[in-house]
């Protein structure tokens, strides 16, 4: 790399002319000019995206990506950041020439400091995969909004109806989506149902 990196920003899709970025022409046509670019000067270019919705629900992929597939087709590489439980933050490379598979099944943790603003690395990696049922567990097995869940359940409330007075109770960010919920669901029934084979008969 010939040229150090320089910051200026921020560069809205529409300033790359791009009217939908969830076309996978326009998003291909958006991010040419910044290619160019990079080949030209034979430097890096950065771009902070975001993933979709409730995608921290699951293990990293670079398939997670907002918008067109067309976006991470025309990157070289992928990085994901997510945040952990408190002042950690989990890397995990998602796309990227020359970098194993074993590797981009690792996610680097990262601890963040609020006075400088910025992530260090702790020396700890974790599978990547298992980030999702870590995020399961500590973010939205909350006893109370599962039983709130439950009771709005046996009413015959719409998973839609539920989900939305959860959030007005407990927030947007600790309130999964819908798919969460039918899982938890059809774990909580099947664990019944079992139960209920495995009791011994006569019994109540």
């Amino acid at each position: 790399m010939k040229n150090r990196p320089v910051y200026k920003g921020p560069i809205q899709w529409a300033d790359l002319g791009v009217r939908d970025f969830n076309g996978l022409g326009y998003a291909r046509i958006g991010l040419r000019p910044l290619r160019d670019l990079a080949n030209k000067y034979e430097t890096c270019i950065v771009i902070i995206h975001h993933t979709i919705k409730h995608s921290e629900n699951s293990e990293p992929n670079k398939n997670r990506l907002n918008g067109s597939q067309g976006i991470e087709a025309s990157l070289r590489s992928v990085v994901e950041l997510r945040l952990g439980e408190g002042e950690l933050a989990y890397l995990t490379i998602l796309k990227g020439n020359f970098i194993s598979r074993k590797e981009k099944n690792k996610s680097y943790e990262l601890s963040f400091d609020e006075e400088t603003l910025s992530f260090s690395a702790t020396g700890k990696c974790t599978d990547s995969n298992k980030l999702s049922q870590q995020n399961r567990r500590s973010k939205y097995d909350n006893p109370e909004m599962i039983r709130d869940f439950v009771e709005l359940k046996k009413k015959g409330f719409s998973y839609e109806f539920i989900i939305g007075e959860l959030v007005k109770k407990y927030g947007e960010n600790k309130v999964p989506g819908k798919t969460w919920f039918i899982d938890k669901y059809k774990s909580m029934v099947s664990q019944s149902e079992n139960k209920e084979k495995d009791r011994p008969t006569g019994t109540k």
